[in-house]
């Protein structure tokens, strides 16, 4: 690389960083206070974007103006949504919280594209493709103008927090969150005041975003991964620090995309995320009710056996067509939902990541079968050892601490595995994909060969997950949920047990993925790595019942027929867009009024005893059992 590209490529990157770390700002204010993970914070970005192309398209208002137009609105949008839902859950498990915001990042998906299509967009002015020459720079106004704002929204925040009493107050919250309170600082107001700013800023940041950068509702899940990957690096927490990592990735992308190429530049975040290698002192409770011994009675009961008989013999009365179909993408969905619960349940880890082995399954498997002739059928438990051992290493990355490190890195994976597909166009395809060879079936018998597979992963996952909560390692799992301090301090190897845990959870999924390829005979990275297989597993966890190990069978069965009838009923331009927006309104209403599902809301029921939402400490004779 000459020097003078060298330079080039360092100013370009300096003034991307500015607008990244104006990006990320708000992200880290939240996270300071709250330590909570906004996940729609970017989806919260794009909606700015829409907002302010709108008002330029129609009002011929210049998007520079909207910045200001903006911040007030959304301002009073993010004091409503804390005022409303997120002090509900303030006294809750964290994780239900990040959940939370998981569902309202996927129902402003939906919106965004039910109102602006999902093509890509972008506001171009007048002066978009304007530039001027510094001796041999050459300095794009646009993002000279951005970098300009966002350093000047930048040092307007470090000013309120430096120099006010409300910035004050807020700095003692983000360092204690309890001595803040004992010297009388209203910790509930400046933890509404600190989230309506995040989100102002996130609607700030939108209009420069829709000026430098093309977007479309998706749009969202690449820039969460970059806006993560700022905050850790820079510190959780610290607005500095932020600013600082922003510069680094700017500079690091604007360079990798001199020397490797253009479409490498997004994956440099993924090297940022690196959470701090040895645990905290503080102790992490996690919340949720301890499992009832009569739900682990109720496995002798032969409803089970009966239950498996009835769908051993369905294909034969059943002709092949929806109903089959249904069945078996239930069976499908089920499966990976309890093995999610099995990391999600048991130890208490929420991972947004389980679709990231479930695409990576479905190119493993097709270039298998592509290349070398391997059947899917043989090569899918193989695949699924294949997810096992990536989940052992990205879990070795990441669950050597406790705190968000685990969220974070298993929602940008998927991205990166998602680009890789992408650029990697000689072995994969490309955006063109992969063409599997279809089976040599009968026309009648082509689902009922994936029906069996499918039903056999469930059978498969049910007994694991009834294996492991029958066992140490299972109290251990759950001593982790409930305290990982105190576990940790008995003897449990936390480490190895989360590690463990999250290994056997992604083999369903990479299983899955392979028969999932098979039975499309095609394979693409959108098809593969769609974030809303993520989402139906953790609603299905969660509206069933968390750490039981019938609660996600359960939940799959209601959910994913329903959604399936609800796209049957929508006209098609908008089935995708409105499945979206009720997936992500289930998955808040779960979290706010149904967060213990329904077998343990049953079980309270029967009790005529009022569930107990907050987090509690663990109980010393699972944590002694577990050491």
């Amino acid at each position: 690389m000459s020097p003078g590209l060298l330079a080039q490529s360092l100013v370009l990157g300096i003034l991307t960083g500015g607008m990244y770390a104006l990006m990320a700002a708000g992200l880290t204010l939240i996270f300071g206070v709250m330590k909570v993970i906004n996940v729609a914070h970017a989806a919260i970005i794009v909606m700015g974007a829409y907002l302010s192309l709108t008002l330029f398209r129609h009002l011929g208002i210049d998007p520079l103006l909207s910045v200001l137009l903006l911040i007030p609105v959304f301002l009073a949008l993010g004091a409503l949504i804390q005022w409303s839902v997120v002090n509900r859950l303030a006294e809750r498990d964290i994780t239900l919280t990040v959940l939370m915001t998981f569902g309202f990042a996927i129902i402003l998906e939906g919106l965004q594209g039910a109102i602006w299509t999902s093509s890509y967009q972008g506001i171009k002015t007048g002066y978009s493709l304007e530039s001027f020459q510094l001796f041999t720079l050459y300095i794009p106004v646009v993002r000279l103008i951005s970098a300009g704002i966002s350093l000047l929204l930048l040092a307007g925040l470090y000013a309120l927090l430096t120099f006010t009493k409300l910035g004050r107050a807020i700095r003692a919250t983000i360092q204690n969150r309890t001595a803040a309170q004992l010297v009388g600082v209203d910790v509930r107001l400046v933890t509404t005041v600190s989230f309506a700013i995040g989100i102002a800023i996130a609607g700030a940041a939108g209009p420069l975003l829709g000026m430098l950068f093309t977007f479309y509702p998706a749009t969202h899940w690449l820039w969460i991964g970059k806006l993560l990957a700022i905050v850790v690096l820079g510190g959780l927490g610290s607005l500095r620090g932020a600013f600082v990592a922003a510069m680094l990735l700017g500079i690091a992308e604007q360079v990798t995309s001199v020397t490797l190429a253009l479409g490498w530049a997004p994956m440099i975040f993924y090297v940022f995320l690196r959470g701090p290698r040895r645990p905290t002192s503080r102790t992490v409770r996690r919340g949720g009710t301890p499992e009832p011994v009569k739900i682990e009675r109720r496995l002798r009961r032969s409803w089970p056996w009966a239950a498996l008989a009835l769908f051993l013999v369905v294909p034969l009365a059943l002709p092949e067509g929806f109903y089959l179909d249904l069945l078996m993408f239930t069976f499908m969905y089920a499966a990976m939902s309890v093995g999610w619960d099995i990391m999600g349940g048991y130890a208490g880890y929420v991972s947004l990541g389980h679709v990231g082995f479930f695409g990576l399954g479905s190119y493993a498997a097709a270039l298998l079968l592509v290349h070398l002739g391997l059947p899917v059928f043989l090569t899918a438990p193989l695949v699924g050892v294949m997810a096992s051992i990536l989940g052992a290493g990205l879990g070795f990355i990441s669950l050597r601490t406790r705190g968000p490190a685990f969220v974070i890195v298993t929602l940008t994976f998927t991205y990166v595995a998602q680009l890789l597909m992408l650029d990697l166009k000689s072995v994969t395809g490309g955006s063109k994909g992969l063409f599997l060879p279809l089976l040599d079936l009968p026309a009648n018998l082509v689902i009922v060969p994936f029906y069996y597979a499918m039903l056999a992963l469930l059978v498969i996952a049910v007994l694991v997950s009834v294996a492991i909560r029958r066992s140490k390692f299972g109290l251990g799992l759950i001593a982790i949920r409930e305290d990982e301090g105190k576990a940790e301090a008995s003897g449990v190897n936390t480490s190895l047990y989360k590690i463990l845990a999250f290994a056997i959870s992604v083999w369903f999924a990479g299983t899955a993925g392979a028969l999932h390829a098979q039975y499309l005979n095609y394979v693409d990275p959108d098809l593969a790595f769609e974030l809303i297989i993520t989402l139906n597993l953790i609603i299905m966890s969660l509206f069933g019942s968390r750490g039981i190990v019938w609660g996600p069978v359960l939940g799959a069965f209601i959910i994913y027929p329903l959604s399936a009838y609800l796209i049957f009923l929508l006209p098609s331009r908008l089935a995708g867009q409105v499945h979206l927006v009720a997936l992500g309104i289930v998955l808040v209403l779960v979290v706010m009024f149904l967060p213990d599902g329904l077998i343990r809301s049953y079980q309270a029921w029967r009790r005529k005893g009022p569930i107990d939402h907050r987090p509690v400490e663990a109980r010393a004779s699972i944590v002694e059992a577990a050491g």
